[in-house]
């Protein structure tokens, strides 16, 4: 695990007052993580994450688990000008040591040994998604 990553979680458990509660041995696992939703309503579904074959989705809050994870990549999306529909691409989202900070009180709830975080984060990156951003609602 980078140096860098050890200093967030330093500081991320001095600040939930369970110092170093997450920095613990635990055996590797395979991280699947989907979004249900598709076209026409992609924003219709919720997050599953399964750590080798176990789904622990219920540990994301629920003011989360049906909605975007806004982590930071290239999302397409749509408006209408002049009556037309116009495609464009933006780039937005939280970088990994922002998200995690954001989403701590949850990840670390996770079975996951901590030097997987960044792992979780690309595998939700590849399933993120924003509104607009399949055209359903054309």
């Amino acid at each position: 695990m980078s140096k860098n990553i050890n200093a967030l979680l330093r500081r991320l458990n001095r600040e939930n007052c369970d110092v170093f509660d997450n920095v613990r041995e635990i055996p590797h696992k395979d991280i699947e993580v989907s979004w249900t939703g598709e076209y026409p309503h992609l924003c219709a579904g919720t997050w599953e994450i399964l750590l080798s074959g176990e789904d622990v989705s219920y540990i994301i809050p629920k003011n989360i688990r049906f909605s975007p994870m806004n982590t930071e990549k290239n999302y397409h999306q749509w408006h209408f000008e002049n009556w037309l529909d116009v495609w464009e691409t933006v780039h937005q989202g939280l970088p990994f040591d922002e998200w995690l900070s954001k989403n701590y009180q949850w990840v670390k709830k996770l079975p996951l040994d901590s030097s997987q975080y960044n792992e979780l984060y690309d595998a939700i990156r590849k399933e993120d998604w924003i509104h607009g951003s399949c055209g359903g609602c054309i």
